[in-house]
């Protein structure tokens, strides 16, 4: 697991974040080797670029606005 010191985050966040990602079907987790990502089909790039736009307006909303209830709904919406 390189990317948790490279990134200084903690190993519990990108290990979820690599089990959410081979749940949602867009990585292969092979054993001793790390994980491989998939080939994207169409409907996957749309579900990424759906969920890239709303990381967005998350990020925007958080920066512009400072309105929490605006962060609670964007980050609800963003988990579905």
């Amino acid at each position: 697991m390189q990317a948790a010191p490279e990134h200084r985050v903690s190993r519990i966040p990108v290990r979820d974040a690599l089990h959410r990602l081979e749940q949602d079907g867009f990585i292969v987790a092979a054993p001793r080797r790390g994980a491989v990502v998939r080939q994207l089909t169409l409907a996957k790039e749309a579900i990424l670029a759906g969920r890239a736009q709303l990381a967005e307006s998350l990020a925007a909303a958080h920066v512009e606005l400072g309105r929490q209830p605006v962060i609670d709904g964007l980050a609800g919406r963003l988990r579905e």
